[in-house]
């Protein structure tokens, strides 16, 4: 959708007109986000695929930032079968985070610890708390979700070196070691460093983008945000940990991070494989299955019994 398409569109469905419209850009090209500049503030307008993708983000959006967030909700026919879902919001200011070389390990440690604090306010929204203040409008039982995604993959992917992992995630149950209240937590769901935003003038990370936001196991947000936003840096993942609050693991923590590895792996070569091939999707699933594969010859147990997983004989092995 173009610029001229969105003046049309905010004409009809709006009281007021910006200055200026500028897209937002996102290197996953997933996005429909363009920022509206007035004289003296920024808003948001995005468009929603679906209407599950609407309602979970603006829910969320409201619950974690209060209902005066959202400006506008809109639900606008585009054909007598399909709706155009639009939001106003508010901007949040600030930069997406990365984690590179060029950063010093100051700011690293500094930026992997408030992501870690921040991510612990947002786990604190039980099951219970969100259909309270929202109403039900997210899946409320983790097991039976995660088994529904197995079947999926089995259906999806057919690919012999993905069975083996459909495989280990089948025979692998780890719901006898998570208790009930550890699986009715709010997760993000979408921890990717462009869901994540460092405001230098706060000093304060902001989550955002709730679109796949589920309820579920707090460690599953963990496995995504290792894996594509610290690309398995050991020292920040620590410092991360530190920041939520989690001064030590043990070999239940370890376990379900390998599962969840595994699936978030297996979820997003199968979105993947419905998408438009882009120089950026080729690249994570390389590391996708590279990391699949070398898991799959370790027999899932990548480091040895006199390692951790936060050591270089455990996920180190995958940094880069």
């Amino acid at each position: 959708m173009n610029n001229e398409l969105i003046k049309e569109y905010l004409s009809a469905a709006y009281d007021s007109m910006p200055k200026k419209i500028e897209r937002i850009q996102s290197k996953f090209e997933t996005n429909n986000l363009y920022l509206l500049k007035n004289d003296k503030q920024c808003r948001v307008l995005k468009f929603y695929k679906s209407r599950h993708s609407f309602v979970t983000d603006t829910n969320c959006l409201k619950l974690i930032y209060g209902d005066s967030f959202i400006l506008n909700r809109r639900i606008d026919n585009e054909t007598s079968t399909t709706n155009i879902y639009s939001v106003i919001m508010e901007y949040v200011p600030g930069e997406t985070v990365q984690f590179n070389e060029e950063q010093s390990s100051d700011t690293q440690v500094k930026l992997a610890r408030k992501i870690g604090e921040a991510l612990c306010c947002f786990h604190r929204y039980s099951r219970q708390l969100v259909n309270q203040q929202t109403g039900t409008f997210l899946p409320v039982n983790w097991k039976v979700y995660v088994n529904d995604r197995i079947k999926q993959f089995e259906l999806n992917l057919q690919d012999r070196q993905l069975g083996l992992a459909i495989n280990y995630l089948k025979e692998k149950s780890i719901f006898n070691q998570t208790k009930e209240e550890m699986t009715s937590q709010l997760l993000h769901n979408d921890l990717l460093s462009d869901n994540i935003i460092y405001n230098h003038v706060k000093d304060q990370v902001y989550l955002i983008d709730f679109e796949r936001a589920i309820v579920g196991h707090y460690e599953y947000d963990f496995a995504k945000l290792f894996w594509r936003t610290f690309h398995f840096d050991t020292s920040t993942i620590k410092h991360f940990l530190h920041g939520y609050g989690i001064d030590r693991i043990d070999e239940t923590f370890e376990k379900n991070q390998i599962f969840y590895l595994v699936f978030h792996i297996l979820e997003m070569i199968s979105y993947l494989n419905s998408q438009k091939e882009t120089i950026e999707n080729k690249k994570t699933y390389e590391s996708g299955y590279s990391i699949l594969t070398f898991l799959i010859q370790t027999d899932f147990n990548i480091y040895p019994s006199s390692d951790d997983l936060l050591d270089e004989g455990g996920y180190g092995k995958f940094h880069k």
